[in-house]
């Protein structure tokens, strides 16, 4: 399957059984972290906040049941170093719906596990470092995470008044 989004027209080629349509809608899973990233680090930027700028710090509220290092750092959330303890899944926060508190609490959850490793030791890649990073992009714009991320990046606004 293979699709295009040109002068707002969406177009889908398929070969064998697969059937789409210009409707059809796919999972993006991992995709979206660039967005994350990229609207995090301009958002940072903005802010004349370092990268090096401890999670803790941009998350206060997340302290009471902090257990990871205190050092974690938001380039090794983004860079898939944060040594974090990788015990929170897909189960685990599918069960937290899809409430205006989802993410707090899914951010929640992984500082809460601690960590396996010193952040920076080693790399892991880990899907609930984006949680964090949209966590603290949510908090530092805010907003919610998803309002903040199309603004942050006007990738998104842009995509969506010229494809959807």
């Amino acid at each position: 399957m293979a699709g295009l989004c040109a002068a707002g027209v969406r177009s889908v080629a398929t070969r064998g059984a697969v059937r789409v349509s210009p409707d059809s809608c796919f999972r993006i899973a991992s995709l979206i972290n660039v967005f994350t990233c990229t609207a995090l680090v301009k958002t940072m930027r903005d802010n004349s906040i370092p990268l090096g700028t401890p999670v803790i710090e941009l998350l206060p509220d997340l302290a009471p049941g902090w257990r990871a290092d205190v050092r974690l750092a938001i380039e090794q959330i983004l860079g898939q170093l944060s040594g974090l303890r990788e015990s929170v899944d897909s189960t685990a926060l599918a069960a937290l719906g899809g409430g205006p508190r989802a993410l707090q609490e899914a951010a929640e959850l992984v500082v809460g596990t601690g960590n396996e490793h010193e952040p920076g030791a080693r790399w892991s890649y880990y899907n609930c470092n984006y949680i964090l990073a949209g966590a603290v992009l949510a908090a530092l714009s805010g907003t919610s995470y998803e309002r903040a991320r199309c603004v942050s990046t006007d990738g998104c606004r842009a995509i969506a008044q010229r494809c959807c």
